[in-house]
C-alpha cells in the first residue's frame, strides 16, 4: 500500500478477503485515501481551492468509496485475471490467494 493517496491504488481486497478483518481493513484504507485527498486541499500547501476544485475532489472521494462499497458487496471485483491457455480466454484462479483463517478462542 502506498502512503500517497493520489497515486493509483494497487491494494486488492481479493488478496485478503477471507481474513477476519479483511473487509474492515480494506474499507479503512479507502476511507483514509478519501479523507487524505480532501485534507490536501486544506493543508496550506496550495492556494485556497475554488468551488470547482472542492467539488472535483469530493467527486473523486465519492468514486473511491463507491468502488470500495461495490467490491465489498461483490457487485464488482478487483481480482486479477490471467490468460488461460487451455480455455483460450481470460480467467480467474478458483481460490483466492489466501486461505480462510479460523477464529481462535
Amino acid at each position: 500500500m502506498s502512503n500517497n493517496p493520489f497515486v493509483k491504488d494497487l491494494t486488492r481486497y481479493d488478496t485478503f478477503r477471507k481474513e477476519k478483518y479483511g473487509a474492515l481493513e480494506f474499507a479503512m484504507h479507502k476511507v483514509w485515501r478519501s479523507s487524505a485527498q480532501m485534507f490536501d486541499l486544506a493543508s496550506g500547501e496550495h492556494p485556497w481551492p475554488t468551488m470547482d476544485q472542492i467539488i472535483q475532489r469530493i467527486n473523486k472521494s465519492i468514486q473511491e468509496l463507491q468502488l470500495c462499497r461495490d467490491i465489498l458487496m461483490e457487485k464488482t471485483s478487483d481480482r486479477l485475471e490471467f490468460y488461460d491457455e487451455k480455455e483460450k480466454k481470460m480467467s480467474f484462479t478458483k481460490e483466492p490467494p489466501t486461505a480462510f483463517k479460523k477464529e481462535e478462542n
